[in-house]
Parts: structure tokens; C-alpha cells; sequence
């Protein structure tokens, strides 16, 4: 059996996660574990093999380390969510930009002021309410992922950071495969 650390616990504490979803992996294989918290809704496993970065043994369900990429979990969480799935434009840098939002046309004001990508001309396309936001965005990802434009960015909070879900395409490209995926949830759902 495998004993939270008081580190851990405040790890723990920090991230908002209840030890009810804590799973003790202990003597458990990779693959049996996983399965396992998947099937009982578990977040974070103990009692497994140390990490290569630090040495800490809390782990997603998918293996990642949790304290060296505990970004992963709220990425996780927001794959189930409810939320907004939008899809945004900008026609100077013939850009699509396909996210997952609480409201979509907020999300387009901090696009234009932020410069997301160096652009300030982003414009709200579609946008679709989805019960498991962050995996239609995802499916939507994938269905555009030859169009991926990578090495831009934004600055906030004094530095600049990467872009994530940009896609060089023309726009009704992306609203397609937009279309497409969210048909598919729609159909999943019913």
C-alpha cells in the first residue's frame, strides 16, 4: 500500500483534486492501472514507478507525471467539460483557430487583444455549445492537423508564449471539418 507524502498532499491539495480520486497502483502493471482508474473515474495514481525527471511517484491515468505536468490534468478535466467549441479567423494571417471556450465571443475579444499569432483581426465563425467540449476540439484538431502552423505567438504578462490550435487553411476548410466532427458528437450523444 502505498502512503501520500505531505508534499503530495499539499500537490494535491493545491490542485483541487479529492483523495477519493487518488488510486493506489501499487504492484500494479502500467496498462492494469490505467484501465482501472479509467474504469472508476480515478485522477492521479500512487504507488507507481518513479518519474525520470525528479523521481516523483504520482501519476494521470494516461502516465504522465502529475507534479512535473500537473497542466496535463486541467487539460484532461476540460476534455469532458461542457463548453463552447469555436471556431475563429483571421483573413490577414489566413489563420484558423479552433478552441473550446465558457463563452466563444470573450475568447474572441483576448484573441484580437492579445494578438494572438500577431493577428488583431480575429472573427468568430461558428461556435457550437458540446457536452464534451475539449474532445470535440480535439476531433476537430486532428481532422486539420496537415494545415498545423507552429512557431507563432503572443505576449501576455511580459513574455511571449507559444500558439497552440492554429491551422494555415482557408476558412471554409476548417469550418467543414468543424462541421463534420461536431456531427459526429451529436450523433455519439443521441
Amino acid at each position: 500500500m502505498a502512503k501520500l507524502t505531505a508534499e503530495q498532499r499539499r500537490f494535491l491539495l493545491k490542485h483541487k483534486i479529492p483523495l477519493s480520486r487518488v488510486f493506489d497502483a501499487s504492484g500494479m502493471r502500467t496498462m492494469d492501472y490505467k484501465e482501472e482508474m479509467k474504469e472508476n473515474d480515478m485522477l492521479v495514481a500512487i504507488g507507481v514507478s518513479p518519474c525520470a525527471e525528479a523521481g516523483h511517484t504520482m501519476r494521470l491515468r494516461r502516465g504522465i507525471c502529475f507534479q512535473c505536468n500537473p497542466d496535463n490534468l486541467s487539460y484532461h478535466l476540460r476534455f469532458r467539460d461542457k463548453g463552447e467549441v469555436y471556431l475563429a479567423w483571421s483573413k490577414k494571417g489566413h489563420l484558423a483557430k479552433v478552441g473550446t471556450s465558457k463563452s466563444a465571443t470573450e475568447r474572441i475579444q483576448h484573441l484580437r487583444s492579445y494578438k494572438y499569432g500577431g493577428q488583431d483581426d480575429w472573427r468568430l465563425v461558428l461556435w457550437v455549445r458540446c457536452d464534451e467540449a475539449g474532445r470535440a476540439e480535439f476531433d476537430v484538431h486532428s481532422a486539420l492537423s496537415r494545415f498545423e502552423k507552429k512557431g507563432l505567438t503572443y505576449y501576455k504578462n511580459g513574455r511571449y508564449i507559444a500558439c497552440d490550435e492554429l491551422f494555415d487553411c482557408d476558412v471554409a476548410v476548417a469550418e467543414k471539418a468543424m462541421r463534420r466532427v461536431l456531427e459526429q458528437h451529436t450523433e455519439q450523444m443521441a
